[in-house]
């Protein structure tokens, strides 16, 4: 992969000086020689991130034999993300390798957070310096997008974040967990369980991300968070759901309130089947959500039968 021009560490007032908008640098690249249709859909895919990214993706797909831009499964535009081995090895080379230590560390301690404010990376990082760190990133332009006029909150260019998480992930392995349960603790506290729940889930905290999940189930349904919601309740392993009847009731319920019918069935299923001397209140339960998934599916006569 050839050396794109120099533009990691210039200011977006020096790039937009020397290359013009994003929506410039788009036209320029796609009207280049040879520059395959396939392209376009690449782009479009990353263009948020700005001209940084814009200059990159051009740079790397003149590199690509034409024959990767192919339809279907397998072409260049299809595998083409941060893990892809060629992005990989050239963002390391040109942009994380020649960070000074505490960037580069600063970087990876961080990489698992989808939003960045400073005192959330002090707390991740237990670093005093993060805030600094975060505005030297920013300054220097370093792969960072602000989420806010104030310049409060960032995130990673999406490339650039799946590069550091999957280094991250080979080189510094304790770093990943560390860093979700220390946000989730942050999140938690700040009053974002939403974001806090995600980050226990990510760090395998499954009792912590529960009992935020009980907490805030009837606030989530409530505002009609149901995909949400569901999202959370799939990501709790079997193992973990039939472990006690109380977590098999909450799910069946919840599976049912945020319209997941089908595995609130299952795991009613499982529920009846356990071989276990249960307190018969348990079954009454049981009976009582089955009825509730039957009105809901429309079978008002054996909603009644398990009713009386």
């Amino acid at each position: 992969m050839e050396r794109p021009p120099p533009i990691y560490g210039e200011t977006r007032e020096e790039q937009e000086g020397r290359f013009g908008t994003v929506d410039f640098v788009e036209s320029y690249i796609l009207d280049l020689p040879n520059m395959p249709a396939k392209a376009t859909e690449l782009i479009a895919r990353y263009k948020a991130d700005g001209i940084t990214t814009i200059v990159f993706l051009g740079d790397s797909i003149t590199a690509q034999p034409p024959k990767d831009f192919r339809d279907g499964k397998g072409s260049f535009v299809d595998r083409f993300t941060g893990s892809d081995r060629h992005v990989a090895d050239f963002l390391l080379d040109e942009v994380l390798s020649r960070q000074p230590d505490d960037v580069r560390e600063f970087l990876l301690e961080t990489s698992m957070l989808e939003r960045l404010r400073a005192d959330l990376c002090e707390h991740v990082t237990g670093r005093g310096d993060a805030a600094a760190l975060l505005r030297r990133v920013d300054s220097e332009n370093l792969f960072l997008v602000p989420l806010d006029d104030e310049r409060e909150w960032f995130r990673y260019h999406h490339l650039f974040g799946q590069l550091l998480r999957r280094e991250a992930r080979i080189s510094r392995p304790q770093l990943e967990r560390r860093g979700h349960q220390r946000a989730a603790q942050w999140f938690s506290a700040h009053g974002h369980p939403s974001r806090a729940i995600e980050h226990h889930l990510d760090a395998g905290q499954l009792d912590e991300a529960y009992a935020l999940i009980t907490t805030h189930l009837q606030e989530q349904l409530g505002a009609a968070r149901h995909e949400t919601v569901r999202s959370w309740l799939e990501r709790l392993p079997e193992d973990f759901v039939d472990a006690t009847p109380e977590h098999q009731l909450l799910l069946i319920l919840a599976f049912a309130r945020s319209g997941a019918l089908e595995q609130g069935e299952q795991v009613l299923r499982r529920a009846r089947e356990r071989d276990l001397d249960l307190d018969p209140a348990f079954g009454i339960h049981y009976d009582v959500v089955e009825a509730l998934i039957d009105a809901i599916v429309g079978d008002p006569v054996r909603a009644i039968e398990l009713g009386e």
